[in-house]
């Protein structure tokens, strides 16, 4: 397809294991202009940097498709999020299945992107076994936020969820985030003197056209010479977190990520 067809724009959607090799082998295209990756960029943190070089040695656009960036319900959040509406962050939680390199760095780039910069990791193996991508993790933020993700078993069912607290409000996104539920806090109808949380808002995040989204953001990109709103760098910084988080199940302790906002 590359040499017959000489295309400006590739999409890379094959199984993870094979991202770094196709990916080079994209680079080496000189045709292409613009790549729209799906995570993770590679299983090993120094594959993937060296994607992430060559691309930009080389003036590729590299994208990469973290979805939820790309959705308008979840651009809406962020927004919400750094207005102030929901306070102060308290912490963020949430629940995932199939492995901290895979749907964990969705949810970890997600928590980069609403909530800061993460600062170190602690992890936990279920299976107790080297190199298991099953973890239960423990964030500290930039920001002071503390963070958890806990693993379920994929065989059971699929779940992708967020609960971001704040000192006003709440949002939870949930059902894969096809849904963003809003909390205020107010004054308790029960209990004088007290507030609680009252929920405001429950609604569909608009996921529908997300990777239709993410080709046009890229197509935009190689055109002006823009920035993906996901791009190569921000795939390095949740794969790393992710490779820490293995680090950290492995040798039982907390691993500073080394990385600042």
């Amino acid at each position: 397809m590359l040499e017959e067809t000489t295309p400006e724009l590739v999409s890379v959607c094959t199984p993870d294991h094979t991202h770094a090799a196709v990916l080079n082998r994209i680079l080496d295209c000189d045709s292409v202009k613009g790549i729209l990756a799906e995570k993770p960029l590679a299983l090993d943190l120094t594959d993937a940097e060296s994607v992430v070089q060559r691309a930009h040695d080389r003036g590729v656009v590299l994208a990469v498709n973290y979805t939820r960036r790309y959705t308008s319900g979840h651009i809406a959040v962020r927004q919400r999020i750094a207005s102030g509406e929901i306070g102060e962050i308290q912490s963020v939680s949430g629940r995932y299945t199939k492995g901290v390199l895979h749907n964990g760095t969705h949810w970890i780039d997600l928590a980069r992107w609403l909530v800061g910069e993460v600062i170190s990791v602690r992890a936990y193996s279920k299976a107790q076994r080297e190199r298991d991508m099953d973890l239960d993790v423990h964030f500290r933020f930039d920001n002071g936020v503390t963070g958890s993700l806990l693993v379920c078993e994929a065989e059971a069912f699929s779940i992708f969820e967020m609960d971001i607290v704040g000192t006003s409000g709440r949002i939870f996104l949930y059902d894969s985030g096809h849904r963003a539920q809003r909390w205020e806090a107010r004054d308790s109808l029960r209990y004088s003197g007290y507030r609680s949380l009252v929920s405001v808002e429950d609604d569909e995040s608009d996921m529908r056209d997300s990777t239709l989204n993410a080709v046009r953001d890229l197509a935009a990109c190689v055109a002006n010479a823009g920035r993906p709103r996901c791009d190569g760098t921000d795939a390095v910084a949740a794969l790393r977190i992710g490779a820490i988080a293995l680090q950290s199940a492995v040798e039982e302790r907390e691993i500073s990520s080394g990385m600042r906002a």
